[in-house]
């Protein structure tokens, strides 16, 4: 019998079978699978996940040649053909190896649970919206998922995530037209923009702290502070300077996004902006940098009295205007200045902020950059969980624990949802 490589069911790693071997157990992620062999796959029902059965088009037919020996006439030079090899785990709950195949029933039970990342994914010259979903009931089961910017259909489901993939420490981002992900072991796997498939996979010294792009590259930057940078059409990858620029992307790093960053206190007088409380009235926690322009957002609460979120816009020290975001009586609100969130694109501020009566959630306010007028304030939803916040210059994307909700930036009008309804 030749020697087969079925994949892992796990973490989708080559196993290599040997002639006669009842078991086989993963080199990468150490899970220890059952063979099986004469037995088609089971095809699953389209609103069922499967779990037990993984294709494996890779594996080629195998031929034995055997004798017959039946009613005294020697039968010699029969050929049985055994086809489909088969690895089963020892649990029903294994995830496939191949991408996940989710019918329209299923796909309405699909929960959001990551800061929207915008990348065109459908070729048709609007931002759609991809991050890391799971199906409400089964969070062992997750998955990189993509929609549609304009309508919120589901696009495509990669493979089902392995765990090191969804601990907090693990980093995903957009690259180009690739999709990558780094778990927290520091294993890089890149899916296809187009279709969630997988393009390659890459190793780095420890997990990473950031990814970003330069010159068709994908740009990681480990705990250990090595940078390493993969081309993005086969992932070979190169040793990059620490001080190596490169642009920022969307990602799951909330402070992050083309176009703009926010930074802490401690960063303001580095980058020639008033300090933490050196503007009248107010105490900025943090700031939104545009990439562009001379114009800065410093946010925070004020310096004394309630936690009301506060803005100003800056050009280096000069204060060019000073207000309160919410469009409600202040005194109803809250804010945590530690983990405040704003969004900016096209001379646009949004910030959302939470009310303080918990039945009433989270309200969200757009403000005109240049003057401060507060052009919409509308309610959010009643929960109390803000996920992430990313902006096209059409439309803003937020996600909470489980929902993506789409309003137009122009006037705050709901579009559509992703997820349960909160």
């Amino acid at each position: 019998m030749k020697v087969v490589e079925p994949n892992c069911p796990r973490c989708g790693a080559p196993l290599t079978v040997s002639p006669g071997q009842t078991q086989v157990t993963c080199t990468y992620c150490d899970l220890t699978s059952l063979i099986e062999r004469d037995k088609a796959p089971v095809s699953p029902r389209s609103d069922q996940v499967p779990t037990v059965y993984i294709p494996n088009s890779n594996v080629k037919p195998v031929f034995l040649t055997f004798a017959l020996v039946g009613l005294g006439v020697l039968i010699s030079g029969a050929v049985a053909l055994i086809t489909n090899l088969s690895v089963r785990t020892k649990t029903t709950d294994a995830p496939p190896s191949s991408p996940l195949s989710i019918g329209a029933s299923m796909a309405s039970r699909i929960g959001f649970f990551d800061r929207p990342m915008l990348a065109d994914v459908n070729r048709d010259g609007h931002v759609d919206i991809v991050g890391k979903c799971s199906l409400q009931g089964t969070s062992e089961q997750s998955f990189i998922c993509a929609f549609d910017g304009k309508t919120g259909a589901k696009l495509w489901t990669t493979e089902i995530l392995t765990e090191d993939q969804l601990e907090s420490y693990a980093v995903r981002a957009i690259v180009g037209d690739k999709v990558i992900s780094v778990d927290q072991l520091g294993k890089v796997q890149a899916y296809e923009l187009v279709s969630g498939n997988p393009a390659w996979t890459s190793l780095i010294s420890d997990r990473a702290e950031r990814i970003c792009e330069i010159d068709g590259q994908a740009v990681v930057t480990a705990k250990d502070e090595s940078v390493t940078g993969f081309a993005l059409v086969s992932g070979a990858k190169q040793s990059l300077r620490k001080d190596t620029r490169c642009r920022d992307v969307y990602s799951n790093d909330d402070d992050k996004a083309p176009g703009y960053r926010i930074i802490g206190w401690w960063e303001l007088e580095k980058l020639g902006l008033p300090g933490l409380h050196s503007i009248e009235g107010l105490s900025a926690h943090r700031a939104l940098v545009p990439s562009e322009g001379n114009i800065a957002f410093l946010y925070g609460s004020p310096s004394q009295g309630t936690s009301v979120a506060t803005v100003a816009a800056v050009s280096k020290k000069k204060v060019l205007w000073k207000g309160v975001v919410p469009g409600v009586e202040p005194l109803r609100t809250t804010i945590n200045v530690t983990t405040q969130k704003a969004a900016y694109v096209a001379g646009r501020l949004v910030m959302p902020y939470e009310m303080q009566d918990s039945n009433e959630g989270f309200r969200v306010a757009a403000l005109e950059a240049a003057s401060g007028r507060r052009l919409w304030d509308v309610e959010l939803y009643k929960h109390r969980s803000l996920q992430g916040i990313s902006i096209c210059p059409d439309t803003v994307y937020f996600s909470t624990w489980s929902t993506v909700y789409a309003l137009n930036l122009a006037d705050g009008k709901q579009r559509f949802h992703i997820g349960p309804d909160q």
